[in-house]
C-alpha cells in the first residue's frame, strides 16, 4: 500500500510539474524534449517508489483535452512493472511465492485560466495605456497623463488613453508580453498621480508590518478579477521604503538562486 500511495505521489508531482510547464514556459509546446513534458518527466523521477525511481518516458505524457474540448490538461503515468524492469519485490508476499507486483499510477493536472487566487502581493502595478499620436508606451519611463497641471482636460491629440479590460479596444497587457520588465513600485509617487506609489492596502490587517509580511509571505485573502464587479483597492498610505525594501529582500532570500533566462522567457536556476 506505502507503494502505491508513493507512485500516485510521483505521478501527481509529475503531472502538476507539466501544467505549470504549460502555463509558464510553453503552451503549445507538447514535444517529447518541450518544458511540458521534460519537467513532468523530472518531477515524477524525483519521487521514488520503495527507493527506486518510478519508468516514466516521453509518450507516458499526454495531454488530454477538458470537458469544453481545450487542451488544457496533461497526465503522466508512471511505472514499476516487470514490462519495465522495475517491478516491486514483495515482503510478505514471498510466504505465498509472489515475489515481485506490478504497480503503476496516473494523474491529470490542468492548466485554465483563474479569476481568482490567494497570496497576491501589495503591488498595484499600473495596466498599459495608449500613448498621444501612436507614440511608444515604455513602461519604465511612461507616465500618463490626462490633464494639465490645472486639473483640465487635454485636448485628445495629447491625452493618455487607457481602454480597461472586459470594454472594446482593451489596451492593456496580454500574454504576449511575457518578460516585459515593470515597476513594481513607484519611487517617486508621481508616475500616475502625487503620492501614487503602487502600494496597496491589503485585507487583513494595517501598517507597516503587514505590509511588509504580504510581500515576503502569503495573505490568504480570495482576490477574484470580474470586470462586471470589479475589486476596489485601497492605496497604502506614506512611501513605506524600509517595510518595502525589507519585504522584498527576504522575498528574494527564499530562492536567491532564480533568475529571468530572456532565451526560454521564463524564470530558471534556483528553487524554480
Amino acid at each position: 500500500m506505502n507503494s502505491r500511495s508513493q507512485a500516485q505521489n510521483a505521478a501527481d508531482a509529475g503531472a502538476h510539474a507539466g501544467a505549470v510547464a504549460l502555463v509558464f514556459n510553453s503552451f503549445t509546446d507538447r514535444t517529447s524534449t518541450g518544458p511540458a513534458v521534460t519537467s513532468a518527466i523530472s518531477a515524477a523521477l524525483a519521487n521514488q517508489v520503495g527507493g527506486q525511481a518510478v519508468s516514466v518516458l516521453p509518450e507516458d505524457v499526454t495531454f488530454p483535452n477538458d470537458p469544453t474540448g481545450q487542451p488544457t490538461r496533461v497526465a503522466v503515468h508512471v511505472f514499476r512493472t516487470a514490462a519495465r524492469t522495475n517491478p516491486v519485490p514483495t515482503l510478505m508476499g514471498t510466504f505465498f511465492g509472489v515475489q515481485q507486483v506490478d504497480i503503476d499510477a496516473i494523474a491529470t493536472a490542468e492548466a485554465s485560466a483563474a479569476n481568482a487566487m490567494t497570496c497576491v502581493k501589495p503591488f498595484m502595478i499600473p495596466d498599459r495605456w495608449r500613448e498621444p499620436n501612436g507614440a511608444p508606451f515604455v513602461p519604465l519611463t511612461s507616465t500618463f497623463t490626462e490633464y494639465d497641471n490645472r486639473g483640465n482636460p487635454l485636448p485628445a491629440s495629447q491625452r493618455d488613453v487607457y481602454v480597461p479590460a472586459g470594454e472594446d479596444g482593451y489596451t492593456g497587457y496580454t500574454a504576449a508580453d511575457k518578460g516585459t520588465q515593470l515597476i513594481l513600485r513607484a519611487g517617486t509617487g508621481n508616475n500616475i498621480e502625487p503620492t501614487m506609489y503602487y502600494s496597496w492596502k491589503m485585507p487583513g490587517d494595517i501598517g507597516g508590518n503587514f505590509y511588509r509580511d504580504n510581500i515576503a509571505g502569503c495573505n490568504p485573502t480570495v482576490i477574484s478579477f470580474s470586470p462586471a464587479n470589479p475589486y476596489y483597492m485601497i492605496q497604502e498610505p506614506g512611501n513605506m521604503v524600509g517595510p518595502t525594501t525589507d519585504g522584498v529582500r527576504d522575498l528574494i532570500a527564499q530562492d536567491s538562486g532564480a533568475s529571468w533566462n530572456d532565451s526560454c522567457q521564463c524564470v530558471s536556476g534556483g528553487n524554480s
